[in-house]
């Protein structure tokens, strides 16, 4: 709920999100949910860990959205959600190293 944020990030952000999924949406189904602001986030909000295929998958996840926020608002974004996944990897002792422009590596 940032000022500077543009409002439909979660439609970037859930159609990477959706190809991490064990059951993918169906293409219709996808394109109802990233066309919509509001139901992108409520969806995007509503994924659980049980939701997604798995550790790689989500690796993949975190990688792809840097690329989807780049071209929503370049380095701004990029930078700050970099930022925001070092703090993550390192609060929860997790056993990635992130190296820019944004790979995880075991």
């Amino acid at each position: 709920d940032h000022e500077d944020v543009p409002e439909d990030i979660f439609c970037d952000l859930y159609r990477e999100l959706a190809k991490a999924m064990k059951a993918l949406p169906s293409a219709g189904n996808l394109a109802d949910i990233i066309e919509d602001p509001i139901q992108s986030r409520m969806t995007f909000e509503a994924i659980t860990a049980n939701d997604l295929a798995g550790e790689r998958a989500l690796v993949d996840f975190f990688e792809s959205a840097h690329d989807a926020l780049e071209e929503l608002r370049g380095d701004e974004l990029t930078n700050r959600y970099f930022n925001l996944l070092t703090a993550f990897i390192d609060k929860f002792s997790l056993r990635y190293d992130l190296r820019r422009p944004c790979t995880l590596c075991p």
